[in-house]
């Protein structure tokens, strides 16, 4: 284990939950061992939150639902910056309950719709995004199904 992580678990008495987004290694992240609740552990007191899963931490209902779509994945190298299961996909969302009340959704971008209505505020993507290129914005898309049905 590196030193940040014995660092971090020597000098704080609580647990740290993530959710991936994108520009993760997600080779990493699926290979980290999971607990019976489907968390990767990446030590006793850090966890990885798994795509379209609900845990129930601390008597809340939270669906993990990380993920996004890298814009700027054309300066970046595969399986090495940048992975194609950065992305959120339709098998992600399938098996969400839609029968539980969820008391937090955890996401890295947001539903389209969230998107649509705040652009002009996302200036730091102006000269990326191209909204006509129907590779972009997938996950936000995804994120949008869901919440139409949650």
């Amino acid at each position: 284990m590196n030193q940040t992580i014995k660092d971090f678990e020597n000098n704080f008495n609580f647990h740290l939950y993530f959710i991936d987004g994108n520009h993760e290694n997600f080779d990493l992240l699926k290979q980290l061992p999971q607990n019976e609740l489907g968390m990767g552990i990446v030590s006793e007191h850090i966890y990885h939150l798994r795509r379209g899963r609900t845990y129930n931490i601390q008597n809340k209902n939270i669906l993990a639902l990380g993920g996004a779509d890298s814009v700027d994945k054309f300066r970046r190298i595969e399986n090495l910056s940048w992975w194609k299961d950065e992305r959120i996909t339709n098998n992600d969302i399938k098996d969400i309950d839609t029968t539980i009340e969820y008391d937090y959704v955890l996401s890295h971008c947001c539903p389209y719709s969230v998107f649509e209505n705040n652009k002009i505020h996302l200036c730091t993507l102006g000269n990326i995004v191209d909204d006509e290129n129907e590779d972009f914005h997938v996950s936000e898309k995804q994120l949008e199904q869901v919440k139409n049905k949650i």
